[in-house]
């Protein structure tokens, strides 16, 4: 499949994401603007990104290539650079910033609900993507509003429930993972983390039924993603697994369409 490591300097300028690549002709490098404003949470921001080392296989052979998938790509990039905030505090707590945020908070307490003038993300829903459980603990500590949503009307239990391993966690368990078991040891460590996550965020008073403009409940996602840890907390704060989303679908028909038979067993034992 090839490997491909992704190095961006940052330089502000454009909007939007791409429609087209412009490729670099020779066969080792390939160059592609890159804009992070398309998650929707996050300032424009034009990055200029080179990618090396895609290469596939073909008859047996390996060939050397300078115009790697799109979607791939994109994605790397999204793993390593992240997302970068017109709002200083929601910067630091995406960044796992504990300190930032203690002085951002001090100069002015009404920054806890601050949103973010792209996409509306809160500190807290900052926080939530990255998983950053001391830096969420910190924010409900002073106050910050659990329930509050962004433009994509999600709250920050969406994000904590959505959360997957990025690109750099999952580079770094494969790499420790023959030593000792140490990549399988962090893989544990962090899914135990979000799960603490959920449950803080839960026990806050955050609204386990909020659907966002999809339709979706945070069950909806967990039983998308087979989160059989998760599921479980959901139900216990009384996420409704019949609440259906646009396309007509609940939790339980998800988990039906998806063959999930645990997680179908949990939602109906719970009903």
């Amino acid at each position: 499949m090839g490997r491909a490591v992704l190095q961006a300097e940052h330089n502000c300028q454009g909007v939007g994401k791409p429609d087209t690549l412009g490729w670099a002709p020779s066969t080792d490098l390939a160059h592609q603007d890159l804009c992070t404003c398309t998650l929707g949470s996050s300032r424009c921001t034009q990055v200029s990104a080179t990618v090396w080392g895609f290469s596939r296989t073909r008859g047996g052979s390996s060939e050397s290539t300078g115009a790697p998938d799109k979607e791939k790509a994109w994605q790397i990039h999204l793993g390593i650079m992240g997302i970068l905030y017109s709002e200083p505090i929601c910067q630091a707590a995406y960044e796992n910033n504990l300190e930032e945020v203690q002085l951002l908070l001090a100069e002015d307490p009404n920054n806890v609900n601050v949103k973010d003038n792209y996409g509306g993300d809160t500190p807290l829903i900052c926080a939530c993507r990255k998983g950053h459980i001391q830096v969420a603990g910190y924010l409900l500590s002073a106050k910050a509003n659990v329930n509050l949503t962004n433009n994509k009307e999600r709250t920050c239990l969406h994000y904590a429930v959505r959360r997957r391993f990025s690109f750099l966690d999952y580079l770094l368990i494969i790499i420790l993972m023959p030593v000792l078991l140490v990549g399988y040891i962090i893989m544990v460590s962090k899914t135990k983390q979000n799960e603490r996550l959920i449950k803080l965020l839960l026990q806050s008073g955050v609204d386990p039924n909020a659907a966002d403009s999809k339709g979706n409940t945070a069950l909806h996602y967990a039983c998308r993603m087979k989160s059989k840890s998760v599921v479980p907390l959901l139900l216990d704060a009384r996420a409704d697994p019949y609440m259906k989303n646009k396309d007509g679908e609940s939790p339980i028909d998800i988990a039906e369409r998806l063959k999930f038979v645990k997680i179908l067993q949990m939602l109906k034992k719970s009903s």
